[in-house]
């Protein structure tokens, strides 16, 4: 996570600080639950997928931001490079 994090510093988008704040958020989330209630409580259930709530949503939201970022910047630089 750190290599991808420092991947995405270089990187100057408001879309980044959305994707950060959406893997803060629920991270954060998580973190409430696990230290108030003792455990994560997952209440979101759809019968071909497992069980998860709302933190657990925002933190793939992020990561598949993360991912979105790191691939457009990729193929930005191989467009410019084949130029």
């Amino acid at each position: 996570m750190i290599i991808i994090l420092k991947i995405i510093l270089k990187l100057n988008y408001a879309f980044y600080n959305v994707s950060l704040g959406f893997i803060l958020g629920g991270a954060l989330g998580n973190l409430i639950d696990r230290y108030f209630v003792g455990e994560v409580t997952d209440f979101i259930n759809f019968t071909f997928w497992p069980v998860f709530n709302i933190a657990d949503s925002f933190l793939i939201i992020g990561f598949c931001l993360i991912i979105i970022l790191i691939l457009r910047e990729y193929f930005k630089k191989e467009k410019t490079q084949r130029s």
